[in-house]
């Protein structure tokens, strides 16, 4: 009776991993999870940071933060996958990984829209003159929104607070209407308010998407906004472009991994 041979141990240090196939010891190595997180997920985190949340509309720290949350959602799905693959460069793993890949690109830009649905209130320049109210359409076509204010010295004037470089203007009387060829007929009018009108929001009407933008005057005379976005152009934006680096950047990290080692080979 011919005995059983068992095969000679083999010993993994480092990262490798010691196991048997088909009665044949096999030793594979995990890539560096933060390595691969880091690889996979910085670039197309930080796209959909700066998509979905620009800095000259969020400030530079909270770009930061969502810029590491991004990073880990995006390099998660396809480094888990990666590292806990004991397969090398086996066709199974590349594929679990790029979809994993494609799907973490999305829900990254998800989440960091969710976590700041809308700008923080921004300050407007100082007036000419101290504003006593706010006034003007409540509808506007999308990113065509401008606001008006009623001085102390009974004049009005205008600011376009989507131009960067914009003045307060003057002008001879303040509309009431809605200003936007998509603003539903019965978009209400502001009404003639006896008080001074405080805060004020209006909304942009956009052919696929509405937006919504919300003004307040400050005990100082002080013009502040904050735009709650309703498009998801920078979501969609994000993934259409992050989505192939994500899952060019799954390919290499997959093709450098070291391949499934037999015995004989080791």
């Amino acid at each position: 009776m011919t005995p059983k041979i068992r095969p000679d141990p083999v010993s993994c240090t480092g990262s490798g991993i010691c196991e048997t196939m088909m009665g044949i010891p096999v030793a594979t190595t995990r890539p560096s999870l933060a390595a691969t997180l880091l690889f996979t997920g910085a670039p197309v985190g930080m796209l959909a940071a700066l998509f979905v949340t620009p800095p000259n509309e969020y400030g530079p720290l909270r770009i930061a933060f969502t810029g590491i949350l991004t990073t880990i959602l995006a390099g998660s799905g396809p480094a888990l996958v990666l590292w806990l693959s004991r397969s090398g460069r086996a066709p199974g793993t590349l594929i679990l990984a790029l979809l994993a890949s494609m799907f973490s690109s999305v829900a990254a830009a998800v989440v960091a829209r969710v976590i700041y649905p809308a700008t923080p209130w921004r300050a407007l320049p100082p007036p000419p003159a101290t504003a006593l109210s706010l006034a003007g359409p409540t509808c506007y076509d999308h990113d065509r929104t401008v606001v008006f204010i009623l001085t102390e010295r009974h004049d009005a004037y205008t600011y376009n607070p989507r131009i960067p470089t914009a003045e307060w203007l003057p002008v001879d009387s303040v509309p009431t209407a809605a200003m936007g060829l998509l603003c539903p007929e019965t978009s209400p009018e502001p009404p003639n308010h006896p008080a001074p009108l405080r805060s004020m929001t209006v909304s942009e009407e956009g052919a696929h998407c509405s937006s919504t933008v919300h003004f307040r005057l400050t005990g100082s005379g002080i013009v502040e906004w904050s735009v709650r976005n309703g498009c998801q152009h920078s979501i969609l934006a994000a993934a259409l472009i992050g989505g192939p680096i994500s899952l060019v950047l799954v390919l290499l990290t997959w093709l450098v991994r070291p391949r499934a080692r037999t015995r004989q080979e080791l």
